[in-house]
């Protein structure tokens, strides 16, 4: 429930500072090839705001999609990108390394026992806050850029979005193309 908490009383916080990176990547579900750390971030972010019952969790609100849709985003600094990709990589050795099963494969209050390990490191706390300022954007950001399906994070908030919307032919990334040339 504190983590619920915290994500409701951030967003309100941030709410204005938000810009959505998003390009127009494909909306396809991420790969689930081994390998793959689109699996390992799902869970992740499946942790950092689960679906309780107190409101919509990660899964609900298309979390990993908007994910993708980010880390494919033209803006995004390439760091960031790298980051969140590789940090998975690390959430699923120290899984291997501290409950000798893959991330995926543990039982919740294991995976957030796993969370809680990386969290002490500096690496891991980045790693986290970076996870949750992106959790936060799909939760905040118009459906268009590939979170909040249908405003269920807004409806979640009480939030009525501002006026004009975005439309797919008027995203930020959209404008700043034409902006450019």
């Amino acid at each position: 429930m504190q983590r619920r908490r915290f994500l409701i009383a951030a967003g309100w916080g941030s709410a204005g500072l938000l810009l959505p990176t998003p390009s127009h990547a494909s909306l396809a579900p991420p790969p689930k090839e081994a390998g793959s750390p689109w699996p390992i971030l799902e869970a992740a972010l499946t942790r950092l705001l689960p679906a309780d019952g107190d409101g919509p969790g990660a899964e609900d609100l298309g979390a990993v999609g908007y994910l993708r849709r980010a880390l494919d985003g033209p803006r995004l600094n390439p760091d960031d990108r790298d980051l969140v990709l590789n940090g998975a990589g690390w959430l699923d050795d120290a899984a291997r390394q501290e409950a000798g099963a893959a991330f995926t494969a543990l039982p919740p209050a294991e995976q957030d026992a796993v969370l809680a390990t990386i969290e002490q490191s500096p690496a891991g706390e980045r790693w986290l806050a970076r996870l949750l300022d992106f959790l936060l954007e799909a939760v905040l950001a118009d459906p268009v850029y590939g979170g909040n399906p249908s405003g269920l994070g807004w409806r979640w908030l009480h939030h009525r979005p501002g006026f004009p919307r975005p439309t797919a032919d008027n995203t930020c990334d959209q404008l700043a193309a034409r902006w450019r040339a």
